[in-house]
């Protein structure tokens, strides 16, 4: 599970530079080599080329999904009201999903539809706080405090999934959690 967040990972860097591109936000030389040192870590965990599986490359893909998610949502976030962008991110999510759900669905238990709805609610809260913050701050700011994600899906992964990232992975996860934060810290600085 740690693996496929670190393959995710490649969304901060697709955001940082895709702001600058679109947004004319200000990048700097000390955030854009923590960038490119956490895309290290990246290629360390997913091991490009060695061990690369499809599911690893839906999980690269997504990420770059994550980070355009990310430059549109600043982009747009200062012209609509918050509670219209998350709603009409939600209803758009939905809509292109939709066809994916096609098929034979496993019985609704209440506590399948308990874990469904805080998923949704975590979710809603989630993209509105995106939202709300990308009002007030560039999105390439924004986008590498998805690195806090780490710990729990290394924690998640172990305790559901019996899975433990071997010593390569943790060497690319501890280079993304470092570059990550220290990245944080000096956007903090820089404004």
């Amino acid at each position: 599970m740690a693996n496929v967040f670190g393959g995710f990972f490649i969304g901060p860097v697709v955001s940082y530079f895709l702001s600058a591109l679109l947004l004319k936000e200000r990048i700097s030389v000390p955030r854009t080599v923590l960038l490119l040192v956490s895309f290290v870590g990246v290629v360390l965990v997913v091991r490009l080329g060695y061990g690369m599986s499809i599911g690893m490359g839906f999980a690269i893909l997504a990420g770059c999904f994550h980070g355009s998610y990310l430059v549109a949502t600043r982009w747009l976030a200062g012209a609509y009201r918050p509670r219209f962008l998350l709603l009409s991110q939600l209803v758009i999510g939905a809509v292109l999903l939709a066809p994916f759900a096609i098929g034979p669905l496993p019985t609704v238990t209440a506590p399948i539809a308990g874990l469904i709805t805080i998923s949704a609610l975590g979710s809603a809260a989630g993209n509105m706080l995106l939202v709300l913050v990308n009002r007030t701050t560039p999105a390439g700011v924004v986008a590498p405090l998805i690195y806090s994600q780490l710990l729990a899906a290394m924690v998640f992964g172990w305790v559901i999934f019996g899975q433990w990232p071997d010593g390569i992975s943790l060497l690319g996860l501890g280079v993304i959690m470092a570059a990550g934060a220290s990245s944080v810290w000096f956007a903090g600085r820089e404004r």
